[in-house]
Parts: structure tokens; sequence; C-alpha cells
């Protein structure tokens, strides 16, 4: 299954899920392929044309398990200052990279120039009555619609 998934900011700050802490409990990825139809005249039907990859979504699901309503905080802040570097200027349009792994295959890595983003803003929402566990969704956008191979550079479909 699943290694790891690391997501590291454009601030340099990391923040790795699928801990014993941070399990995921989903994992969907959302592929997309765009296409310029041209409708053929007075015939059914289109013209045959060229596909490309369009954006890929990460969709993740999981909990935050601490111990004390303290451990939770610290964690909680450590993942958002890490997937929203507040206080950032943001020169690139990418927010971040990510780099993942699956059982039996190689580390992957997204394009290092285009990277990724947040595709909305974390929901980690807070319950009164369980200060130290929480559920997070959270959506990654991958501009290229793929990742690259860490060592082979190959690309992958995920």
């Amino acid at each position: 299954m699943l290694e790891y998934f690391t997501w590291r900011s454009i601030n340099g700050l990391s923040f790795t899920f699928n801990t014993a802490t941070i399990p995921l409990k989903e994992f969907v990825v959302e592929g997309s392929i765009r296409t310029e139809e041209v409708p053929r005249m007075q015939e059914h039907g289109v013209w045959p044309a060229y596909s490309y990859s369009g954006p890929m979504l990460i969709h993740i699901n999981g909990d935050i398990l601490c111990n004390t309503a303290g451990d939770y905080i610290s964690q909680r802040m450590q993942m958002m200052n890490a997937l929203i570097p507040a206080g950032m200027v943001v020169r690139d349009r990418k927010m971040g990279d990510i780099s993942l792994q699956y059982t039996g295959y190689e580390a992957m890595v997204t394009e290092p120039l285009t990277g990724a983003c947040l595709d909305d803003y974390p929901q980690i929402p807070m319950r009164a009555l369980y200060p130290s566990v929480t559920e997070f969704d959270i959506t990654f956008k991958i501009f290229r619609g793929y990742l690259i191979g860490a060592g082979s550079g190959k690309p992958y479909a995920i």
C-alpha cells in the first residue's frame, strides 16, 4: 500500500502523513484528460484530437491521534504551518512538492519546476469533547497530472 506521503512546502517545512500519529483512512487519486474536440461538419461525431493529462487531485482523509490536548495542538500546528506557508510571499505558482512511495515501487515525486498546491483550505475541525483526536480532509493538486520516479525519472500515472 502507501508507505509514506510527504508534503514539503516552499518555506522548507515538511509534514509526513500515514504515520502512527497521522494515519490515513482514504487516499483517492482523481486524474483528468483534456482534449479539444472538433465537431465533424454535417456528420456524426467529432474528429480525432490530441489528448493531454489534466491536473491530478489527491484527496486524503485521516486522523490526528495524540495522547494529550497539548500534543494534538502541536501536531495540528505543524501540519497547518507546513501546508499553508503563513506570511510567505509566493513567487512561484506552486505551494510545495509531494513525495510518496507505494509498497514495491520506487519513490515518486512531483515535477520540481511545477510542483503542487492545495486545491482548497485543509479541513481539520477541532472537537470539544475529544481534545486529542480529530479527522482531517485535504486535497492536493498536481499540475502536471503525473509523478516522476525519484531515481529513474520515469513518469508515473498513479
